[in-house]
């Protein structure tokens, strides 16, 4: 895989940024009341004319699908580099769904609780999901195709407890539907304001273990003799993806397949760095899920069809192709 020079890389990461830009501004002058762009940015720069449609109701939902589809993204770019499996995805190995079921069973079982705690919640979810994804696929290491089977037995559990758990508290259907089947509908401001500072954070300390995490692409052997810390390593890494995962279903559910597609897009733009594919998986992400969601508001408006159903329609077919591509050598 040939890396770019730091000038084509730069201007890579210039060119998804004006993307992303793209498509946010689409996100606000499209839907079932289009709103023609020269008024979208007149709104932006402090006119009245459509300030509650662009302001209090697209923008913050566009920013929340922006975040999670860059949180989506990186997990999977994280979880693939330390299980040197292009199959990995934070959904397909089950702990999206376990970080739903966490989310889920907050939202239906402590409705009085505080909405602050749901990233907690799904955190734990999807911890333990991992936990036991990581548990059951090891024998003698972990071989990246016995993994990704276990994920998706795990995934298949985390799935049915969800909806076991949605049946027992019917009166409550509506606010669980989001973690069924992943949208961004109705999210706002507050919770835009909940997902930002966890989402921020853990960026951060994936860029800042970036170096030490690459290192895990090579086998444990070669690691150990660069002076990296295996297990630790492995586990910081999985640690910061299963919060990614989290902070994302969290807020948004199950958005299938970005953190697999992202990742892969990403090196065949920038290369395998780990360094390089952070910034460029997380635009990519943001992209794809904006986008989705943009084209799911304006398809059949003024229905919607959520984020997740779009993303899910796309990746599945590429998750088919890459599976029997490895599956061949």
């Amino acid at each position: 895989m040939r890396t770019p020079s730091n000038r084509l890389y730069t201007l890579i990461i210039v060119l998804l940024m004006f993307g992303l830009a793209a498509v946010l501004a689409g996100a606000l002058a499209l839907g079932a009341l289009r709103i023609p762009l020269h008024e979208v940015w007149h709104t932006l720069l402090g006119a009245q004319e459509a300030r509650m449609i662009i302001l209090d109701m697209r923008l913050p939902r566009a920013l929340i699908a922006a975040l999670v589809g860059a949180c989506l993204a990186m997990s999977g770019a994280l979880l693939q580099t330390v299980t040197r499996n292009g199959l990995v995805s934070p959904d397909i190995v089950g702990i999206s769904a376990g970080a739903s079921v966490g989310a889920v069973i907050l939202i239906l079982l402590f409705p009085a609780s505080p909405p602050v705690l749901t990233p907690l919640f799904a955190f734990c979810g999807g911890a333990l999901a991992a936990g036991l994804i990581y548990v059951l696929s090891w024998k003698n290491g972990v071989e990246p195709l016995r993994l990704v089977l276990v994920g998706i037995g795990i995934t298949a559990i985390c799935l049915a407890l969800r909806d076991a758990i949605v049946l027992k508290a019917p009166e409550e259907f509506d606010s669980a539907l989001t973690w069924l089947v992943g949208s961004v509908w109705g999210k706002g401001a507050e919770r835009l304001n909940q997902l930002w500072p966890w989402a921020l954070l853990l960026m951060l300390a994936a860029f800042f273990n970036a170096r030490s995490i690459n290192v895990m692409q090579f086998n444990d052997a070669v690691s150990k003799s660069l002076g990296n810390s295996v297990e630790r390593s492995r586990l910081l890494a999985i640690a910061i993806a299963v919060g990614l995962a989290a902070c994302a279903v969290s807020i948004a559910g199950n958005i299938g397949f970005v953190g697999l597609i992202a990742p892969h897009m990403a090196r065949l733009l920038v290369g395998g760095h780990l360094m390089r594919i952070l910034p460029a998986t997380a635009l990519l992400g943001a992209i794809l899920t904006v986008a989705a969601d943009t084209a799911g508001r304006v398809i059949i408006a003024p229905s919607e069809i959520p984020a997740g159903i779009l993303t899910s329609l796309i990746g599945a077919p590429y998750f088919i192709w890459l599976l029997s591509r490895q599956r061949r050598s």
